[in-house]
């Protein structure tokens, strides 16, 4: 089947002229050519996108308004947005699905636009409470027993920080990565903390932080806490976050997934596990001289019970696990070993803080794993995942759009959902039933960059079906000489890591270009590798289909295995297509289709991330072409050139000074 040559994607929304956004907007303006911004910061050019993206932000804030905006590589959304916020003087809650953007935002962009348009406005950055030194853990540390050598060596280098800190922040100590083990033992999650307990209250950096954002005009925050305080809230316990006129999810599209995962509840031997090791601190802390290690032997010895009774790393619904022989043994056991564990921490929980709090934790991790027996809500897919040595049990609700209807837009206030990815089609009608808004103004702007003149979207000939035998095998005979010409500096990005692993043996034994593979170095490391390497191909899964920025030359094809369908066999997936059909709906149309299309923008959206970039699109899923769907994803992607044919690839990198390169 050929490939249209037309150009895809939806149309612009229908916006009034400039002169009109002018003169209604005073953020518009700021973001003239004859604004403040054109004047006051370097390389600044006025954008027709980012002064109506301004206007229609304002207006939200000043009506009280949703506003769902998808807003292009390019367009400058963050300014866009970031200037009716400052110059609104309401109180605003900024929330973004990374903490990079979140960094970003809170030491370069605000201090920015604050400096140019002159606003007074008070603001803080806050994290959840993982990402900050805990003074009282840093107390203990000389009772815990490490287990990577080198923690001692981190140990000592935090301690000497934590006299000159004065966040507290974690992603400030030089030379120890975010995902070090130290991290665990010194940091600590509201379930382990004393809270006004603790000796170190006063001194405590999520207590200031805390304070700070309160007393803010503008909080920097991320998903995971923004609805980590709505969950806080809804239990009746004291607010995170201080009282807000106006909140600004940017990274929006990921907002649906994350606040699934604070409206449920959960179990996890991990958790458990960890509690342990609290439990032989707390007692060496508290010196209660009473001895522990019977029952925490006993509560491991059932967890590893409970987690080889399933035997396998899997992940499905929860009636899975209790069909197996053997579980509801090992789990009834580990529940009779831990009240043992609690009569012997009731005779130790008066010597001390330390081991009351485990106590309380105990009793909140028992009465989760309770929660799983029997468990029967239609709301909630009830599901677990498990490894060789861990075992989480989940529930999960079918959809968040009741409880963001409640807890979100029943308040008067404004509420803007921003991101390069929000809708599969003009109306945005997939996301507004996913975070359960009936209606709200949307707007979409494309990217301005020239995507005709600088990429091509390429669907080799031949291919067969990704769910064939030999895929992998018929996708390299396509991507080498694409890879050829492009002289490697390519993304190659999967839907699996069968697939990937497969390619990485199929292109190691031809070893012809350096490879760098998702999971043998933290994700920043990779990509600074691949800016590094001349010639690299970064192979990687989903992690690597968003959130990741390289400008230039160094990246200049990015190669899809296939559509980005959800896993119709994952459970939770399950309990929504069976909510979706059982209401009248179409499963496909209504969920599968709109979620792959936005993760298809998501992939693509890693090819040109600058005006000056050119690149290749390659998607080697036959069905953009074959099937009646592939339509939506075609119009969905920008405005490329396309292409069946290999010679007009090479004739494209040779146009723009990259000839072929033969081994």
């Amino acid at each position: 089947m050929t490939l249209p040559d037309e150009s895809g994607g939806v149309e612009n929304a229908a916006e009034p002229a400039l002169e009109s956004i002018l003169a209604a907007s005073e953020s518009a303006r700021a973001l003239s050519a004859a604004g403040p911004f054109a004047s006051g910061f370097e390389g600044f050019r006025a954008r027709f996108a980012q002064q109506a993206m301004a206007g229609a932000v304002e207006g939200a804030i000043r009506d009280k308004r949703v506003l769902i905006a998808e807003s292009g590589t390019g367009t400058g959304k963050t300014f866009a947005y970031l200037v009716p916020v400052l110059l609104s003087g309401a109180k605003v809650i900024v929330s973004t699905g990374t903490r990079h953007l979140q960094d970003q935002l809170y030491h370069k962009d605000l201090p920015a636009v604050r400096r140019i348009v002159g606003a007074p406005a008070r603001v803080e950055r806050l994290k959840g409470r993982a990402n900050y030194l805990c003074l009282h853990r840093l107390e203990q540390a000389d009772n815990m027993l490490f287990r990577e050598a080198e923690d001692a060596a981190h140990l000592a280098r935090v301690r000497d920080w934590s006299k000159r800190t004065t966040s507290g922040d974690i992603a400030e100590v030089p030379g120890i990565g975010d995902d070090a083990s130290i991290w665990s033992a010194l940091t600590t999650g509201a379930d382990a903390c004393l809270g006004s307990r603790c000796e170190f209250l006063q001194e405590c950096f999520v207590y200031k932080a805390r304070r700070r954002a309160m007393a803010a005009d503008i909080v920097v925050v991320n998903h995971h806490l923004f609805f980590a305080d709505i969950a806080l809230k809804d239990e009746g316990f004291g607010e995170v976050l201080p009282a807000y006129d106006c909140v600004i999810f940017d990274e929006a599209h990921l907002v649906p997934e994350i606040a699934s995962q604070f409206f449920g509840t959960g179990f996890s031997t991990s958790q458990l596990r960890t509690l342990c090791r609290d439990i032989v601190v707390a007692e060496a802390s508290d010196a209660s001289g009473v001895d522990f290690d019977e029952a925490i032997h006993a509560v491991e010895k059932a967890l590893n019970e409970l987690v080889l009774a399933v035997g396998a790393e899997r992940r499905g619904e929860l009636g899975e696990l209790t069909a197996l022989p053997g579980f509801e043994a090992a789990r009834e056991s580990l529940v009779a070993r831990l009240a043992e564990l609690d009569e012997v921490l009731v005779q130790g929980a008066t010597a001390g803080e330390n081991l009351a709090q485990a106590r309380e934790r105990l009793g909140a991790v028992t009465e989760a794993l309770g929660r799983f027996d029997g468990a029967a809500d239609e709301s909630m897919v009830f599901w677990f995942e498990s490894t060789r040595r861990s075992l989480r049990l989940q529930a999960t609700p079918i959809s968040v759009a009741s409880y963001l209807e409640e807890r979100l837009f029943s308040h008067p206030l404004a509420v803007v959902f921003t991101s390069a990815t929000l809708c599969a089609e003009g109306s945005g009608a997939h996301f507004r039933r996913a975070v359960g808004i009936d209606e709200a103004e949307v707007k979409i702007w494309h990217s301005p960059y020239d995507y005709p003149g600088r990429s091509l979207l390429y669907v080799p000939e031949g291919m067969p079906d990704p769910g064939v035998d030999g895929f992998a095998d018929a996708m390299l005979d396509r991507i080498l000489p694409v890879l050829r010409a492009s002289r490697g500096r390519a993304f190659v990005l999967f839907t699996s890591y069968r697939v990937m692993n497969r390619m990485r043996e199929l292109l190691a034994e031809r070893g012809e270009f350096p490879l760098l593979v998702q999971g043998e170095k933290s994700k920043q490391a990779l990509v600074e590798s691949f800016r590094a390497v001349d010639r690299a191909v970064l192979l990687g899964t989903t992690s690597f289909w968003e959130g990741v920025d390289v400008k230039g030359d160094d990246l200049v094809c990015v190669i899809i295995d296939k559509l980005p369908f959800s896993s119709p066999f994952d459970p939770v997936n399950q309990a929504r297509l069976r909510h979706i059909e059982s209401h009248g709906g179409n499963s496909f149309v209504d969920y599968l289709l709109p979620r792959a299309v936005l993760a298809l923008k998501q992939g693509a959206g890693r090819l040109i991330r600058d005006e000056d970039d050119f690149g290749v699109l390659m998607i080697c899923d036959p069905r953009i072409v074959s099937r009646g769907y592939g339509r939506v994803f075609l119009d969905a992607l920008p405005p490329m050139r396309r292409t069946r044919k290999a010679e007009r690839v090479e004739r494209f990198f040779a146009h723009f000074g990259s000839g072929p390169d033969t081994p």
